[in-house]
Order: C-alpha cells, then sequence, then structure tokens
C-alpha cells in the first residue's frame, strides 16, 4: 500500500494546483503568453516516495542460522526539464533526473546467536523520460498542465560487507536491480513570477508505474515512485 506521507503529497500539490487554478486572480492576471515554437526550461528539486520495497530472506537448514531483511525506501534528487510547445495548448517535455534512495540491509543471526548487523546506504538512481503536456491554463499567470510520460529508470546496485556470525568474518551481500521502462502520468503548473513575464514557480506531481527485476533472485520489485517536484522556470521563444 502506498505511503500515507505520498498520498497526502499527491493531494495536497493537487489542491494547491486547483485553488491556484480556480482564484479569482489567476483568471484575470495574465502572464508569458507561450504559443507555438516556444519554450520552457525548469530546473527542480525532487521527493521520490516509493512503495518501501522489502525483502525477507530465511537460512532454516544450513548453519548458521539467519535471517536478512533488505529494504529501499523514499529519497530524493535534483533535476532539468525542456520543454517544446507544438502548439498553444501541447508541448512535448523531456526530463533528467539523478537522486538517491534509503537502502537498509539488516542481519540476524539465531543460532548461534549474535548481534543485529545493520548497514545504511544511499540506492542512486536515474531516470530520463518523455511526455506531452496539456496545458489547461495557456496565456494566464498559473499555465496548468496535465498528461501522459514515459520514461527509462536505472537503478545502482545495493552491495557491501557485513560481520556473519564471527568479528573476524565478513560476508558479501549484493542486490542488482534491472533497468525499468516506466509508464506514468503529470500534473504540475507553472506561476508567473511578479512582471517578469518569462520565469516562474514550477511545481509537479508525477506517478510512476515501475516494476524493476533484482536479476539475482529473479523477483519483480515494486518501486511505483511518485515524484513531487518544486523549482523555477524560465520561457523564451515563441
Amino acid at each position: 500500500m502506498r505511503s500515507t506521507r505520498g498520498f497526502a503529497a499527491a493531494i495536497a500539490t493537487a489542491g494547491v494546483i486547483g485553488l491556484l487554478f480556480f482564484s479569482p486572480a489567476a483568471a484575470a492576471q495574465g502572464g508569458y503568453e507561450a504559443g507555438k515554437g516556444s519554450w520552457t526550461v525548469r530546473g527542480f528539486g525532487a521527493w521520490i516516495d516509493t512503495e518501501g520495497f522489502e525483502r525477507r530472506s530465511h537460512s532454516l537448514h544450513d548453519f548458521p542460522v539467519f535471517s536478512s531483511v533488505l529494504t529501499i525506501g523514499d529519497g530524493d534528487g535534483v533535476g532539468l526539464s525542456l520543454e517544446y510547445r507544438i502548439t498553444r495548448r501541447i508541448g512535448v517535455e523531456a526530463l533528467a533526473l539523478e537522486g538517491e534512495l534509503d537502502g537498509e540491509f539488516r542481519l540476524v543471526f539465531t543460532d548461534p546467536p549474535n548481534p543485529e548487523q545493520r548497514v545504511t546506504q544511499g540506492v542512486g538512481t536515474e531516470l530520463y523520460g518523455l511526455g506531452v503536456n496539456l496545458h489547461l491554463t495557456p496565456g494566464r499567470r498559473v499555465d496548468a498542465y496535465v498528461g501522459p510520460v514515459v520514461a527509462e529508470i536505472r537503478y545502482d546496485d545495493f552491495s557491501g560487507f557485513i560481520n556473519c556470525g564471527h568479528p573476524l568474518t565478513r560476508c558479501t551481500f549484493q542486490t542488482t536491480f534491472s533497468d525499468d521502462t516506466a509508464l506514468g502520468m503529470t500534473l504540475g503548473a507553472d506561476v508567473t513570477l511578479g512582471n517578469t513575464d518569462r520565469w516562474a514557480l514550477s511545481a509537479a506531481v508525477r506517478q510512476l508505474w515501475s516494476d524493476p527485476e533484482d536479476e539475482l533472485e529473479r523477483t519483480e520489485l515494486e518501486m511505483d515512485p511518485l515524484i513531487v517536484t518544486a523549482g523555477v522556470a524560465f520561457r523564451f521563444g515563441g
């Protein structure tokens, strides 16, 4: 089940965009008129909420007897996108994001008993996407848009060393994730800054459905990242 933090972030961002979109000020005040042939560059920070993948393993018939838990959680990152307006209402957006997810590996020996071993480290991720944006309020101060997106997501390996039953004995653990092509949806808005016309605050929510494979275990991992971004945009041309 998706975490309450991710669900709350999606609802809150959608609510803010909705309030801005339907407010009298947004309807009354015009902004930069992005027409055919115009460009928008967006730089942003990102918060990444995953499904909170967890994998448990047990050794009951070998000696020593142990259990382990691998957890991949939420993370953050930075990104850049470039949108080209095919028409006044339709734009094509390319984006790239580099982030890091929280990773943790825990190992417990029950026979012979030993203290729990724990390793935490970041799992790097890269995302390259292409989307089509339908602009709902072109020419207004709040330029809201929605549309589909497809993305290639790459995850770094999670690996390291851990004591395995004896202070002088070290074991290696490793999880290798396959690259994955994810489909998703984008909901976003650019809010023009004062009378600058071309500069704007930018925010977006992207829900992606991503199931990379653990290449060692040959099992699918449900990541399904919800990515909330906020930053600035610069519009030119057209």
